[in-house]
């Protein structure tokens, strides 16, 4: 199943690259700049959620939500259909 990860990241001055770089190794695709897809199937939202949540601080805030069959999109940098 696909999956959105939208977070705010709220730790200003701290350096996020764990994080981009987890997000890398489990496939997910950079759609906006706080928006990553990623097609799982080992994982629920709240299993991704929970994943995610190692890799940022407390105070910032992260939504993971199934990708439904129609979806729309504009100047992203990844295509959700390669995903």
């Amino acid at each position: 199943m696909r999956y959105l990860i939208t977070y705010d990241l709220r730790a200003n001055g701290r350096n996020y690259q764990t994080l981009y770089d987890a997000l890398e190794s489990i496939g997910a695709k950079r759609v906006l700049a706080s928006s990553w897809a990623v097609r799982v199937g080992n994982m629920n939202a709240a299993g991704i959620r929970d994943w995610v949540r190692q890799f940022v601080d407390v105070n910032d805030g992260v939504l993971v939500s199934p990708l439904q069959v129609e979806w729309a999109a504009w100047s992203v940098q990844a295509d959700i259909n390669t995903i």
